[in-house]
């Protein structure tokens, strides 16, 4: 039954969006005034990125207390489509004031922080030192010192000999941006080479950690290093190509 009841679900959908196909731009706009005049509101917040555990809490708290839909942005938006979301958010907006979408976060926040899930799930993974590959937000190599690529152009010794074009270095950030080296991509590497990277690791500034549910975590980053000479070169084409 239940198998069935989801197939007819879907069909229902897939007709849906196929009659949106062959509607105009203004019946999408006519028909959002008409649903919103009837206290209809919907409003497309999640985006194509999806936290389940999360995302539950949004759409109850957007649903019970001010009776707005969420729903997701898609991949390929018709006319029809459009207008209708342009309108209706235009509308949404206009009545629950232009930070709803932020209210709706903050209070799905502070109900999730209180779930069970939370407490005996995600908080641990965060207070034990878990790392997360991907966090919501990834940690960023901090702007007042430009971009990683200029910090190494500028901090990189020349070496008397590299075997290859650049090797890459896991490293785990930690939640106070400091970082941890884990491993190289080759095992090859002469002496010389991994002694500059360890220590371009070691005078590398703190990064901006990554978070999680916007609880600092550590989390992995793989980085990319090459010989002076190199980095000059590629130094070089990318300015060529702006």
């Amino acid at each position: 039954m239940k198998i069935i009841a989801f197939l007819t679900i879907l069909v229902s959908i897939n007709f849906v969006h196929s009659q949106s196909i062959y509607k105009s731009c203004d019946e999408g706009t006519n028909d959002a005034i008409s649903h919103f005049n009837s206290k209809k509101y919907t409003l497309t917040t999640l985006g194509q990125v999806y936290f389940p555990e999360f995302q539950d809490f949004q759409i109850k708290v957007a649903k019970e207390k001010y009776g707005i839909t969420l729903t997701r942005s898609d991949c390929v938006l018709f006319p029809y489509n459009s207008c209708y979301k342009k309108t209706m958010r235009e509308l949404v907006l206009k009545k629950f004031g232009t930070n709803i979408e932020e209210k709706i976060y903050r209070e799905a926040l502070v109900n999730l922080k209180k779930s069970k899930k939370y407490i005996e799930e995600i908080k641990p993974k965060i207070d034990t030192g878990y790392v997360f590959n991907p966090a919501h937000i990834n940690a960023e190599f901090p702007k007042e010192y430009g971009t990683i690529k200029n910090f190494l152009l500028h901090n990189t010794q020349e070496l008397k000999k590299m075997k290859y074009w650049s090797v890459l270095a896991d490293v785990i950030i930690e939640k106070d941006g400091s970082i941890s080296f884990l491993k190289f991509n080759k095992e090859d590497l002469n002496e010389e080479v991994e002694y500059e990277i360890r220590r371009l690791l070691l005078i590398m500034p703190k990064w901006k950690p990554a978070t999680y549910y916007e609880e600092k975590v550590r989390s992995k980053r793989t980085i990319s290093f090459s010989c002076r000479y190199n980095l000059e070169i590629m130094n070089r084409i990318r300015k060529e190509r702006k």
